[in-house]
């Protein structure tokens, strides 16, 4: 393949400059790494150069879709190329390449070093956009799990291998963080892909597998979940509002740190779930609740009430102050209910799974208790937080043996059943 000065008719050709020239050849010390159709998309037709944007060969088999297209080496010099294909042109460059811009040195295999590359990431596309509970969320994971495994590879060297390596790690870890962690790094690959690291997401291929263990935060018992309102009576007055508040609405734990007084309305009997605590620093970061589902109300129970009804003071419920508890004044109280009440391994999430599954027992439909619960998706409500409880399955039993008695006594002789 020849290079000829710029002595054709050049008439409409399409003219790659430097610049152009420089972003498909990345390396030129031995290896062109081209995105040729994805730069020259605006000027191709069906995967091939259209008739304005490259002169037709009048060289060899005129069957071959072979193409001249010129190209400014930035020096000065215009160049045709001919060949098959745009590999095959800057490939023919090489030589020239090496004259006009040096032979840079090979570089290393850290070029883009997943840790940093995750950061920035991190900053500029999520930081601004995540709520800070789940901002906490990536944080943590990056930190403790997935930077110790990927963090000082080269994302480029990074495999589908790579990834079903550290899946099998997770096998201990809840299945919620497994996925999550699964999103973060589905999203940090993507962003590589667009960027032009990579060629192929090692996340998405069709072999991965993820660990198959569950999150084991299981309701409580019905008669775990009695003995502790049994003992509420106990505690101190801000923990029996903290504890109060857990076992009769199924709040989450930001969203009842946010509860305001003027949120209850006393005469309809209604709780309004307007806002959400998170913290940064160990501060009490107010914003809105975890979803959009997450605007609702809740019904206060009498016993709520009573409990709630004249202990007004400051401008939120628990800790009865014009800002939320600080995340370790909350610490320090969910310790202190602890040792002064058996809250049988109970937090305050297992907490809303039980008065969930509570619901669910008294016969409330499902409609109803995934609008209490804030949930958007009904399949989380039934799914993930409303148990069948193994009491209800002992019971549902004893109903049928007893239907079964009337229609085979225990003698064994068969009664006809009058429909």
């Amino acid at each position: 393949m020849s290079a000829q000065q710029d002595n054709s008719p050049d008439a409409g050709a399409f003219l790659m400059t430097p610049e152009m020239l420089k972003s498909v050849v990345q390396e030129i010390s031995g290896t062109v790494v081209t995105q040729c159709w994805t730069l020259l998309e605006p000027h191709l037709d069906n995967g091939t150069l259209s008739s304005q944007n490259y002169m037709p060969c009048s060289e060899g088999n005129h069957d071959m879709a072979r193409k001249k297209i010129k190209i400014d080496l930035g020096d000065g010099t215009i160049r045709w190329k001919t060949g098959d294909s745009l590999q095959e042109i800057v490939d023919a460059l090489i030589p020239e390449l090496k004259r006009v811009w040096g032979n840079p040195a090979q570089p290393t295999d850290a070029k883009h070093v997943f840790r940093q590359y995750a950061e920035n990431w991190l900053t500029l596309f999520k930081e601004h956009k995540l709520k800070e509970t789940t901002l906490r969320t990536y944080r943590n994971l990056l930190d403790k799990h997935i930077y110790p495994f990927f963090g000082e590879m080269p994302i480029e060297k990074i495999t589908t291998n790579d990834i079903q390596s550290f899946y099998n790690l997770c096998g201990d870890m809840a299945h919620s963080s497994v996925r999550q962690m699964k999103i973060i790094l589905s999203q940090v690959f993507t962003s590589a892909m667009e960027d032009g690291f990579l060629s192929a997401d090692p996340t998405k291929s069709k072999r991965l597998s993820m660990p198959t263990k569950v999150n084991a935060r299981s309701a409580l018992s019905a008669s775990h979940y009695r003995d502790i309102i049994a003992h509420l009576h106990c505690l101190n007055l801000n923990d029996k509002l903290m504890l109060g508040l857990l076992l009769y609405t199924g709040m989450r734990r930001g969203e009842m740190l946010g509860l305001m007084w003027n949120d209850i309305d006393f005469d309809q009997n209604i709780l309004h779930i307007a806002r959400n605590v998170t913290f940064r620093s160990n501060q009490p970061v107010v914003g809105t609740p975890k979803s959009k589902a997450g605007f609702r109300e809740i019904p206060l129970c009498r016993v709520l009430k009573e409990l709630l009804h004249g202990n007004q003071s400051g401008a939120f419920v628990v800790g009865n102050g014009d800002i939320p508890l600080t995340e370790s004044t909350f610490d320090r109280a969910w310790q202190r209910i602890g040792k002064t009440i058996d809250l049988h391994g109970a937090t305050p999430h297992i907490l809303r799974h039980t008065y969930l599954t509570e619901l669910a027992a008294a016969k409330v439909d499902v409609k109803t208790i995934q609008a209490i619960a804030g949930h958007a998706d009904i399949r989380m409500t039934m799914d993930r937080y409303v148990d069948k409880r193994t009491e209800k399955i002992q019971q549902a039993g004893e109903t049928f043996n007893a239907a079964m008695v009337a229609w085979v006594p225990l003698d064994g002789t068969t009664v006809e059943h009058v429909g």
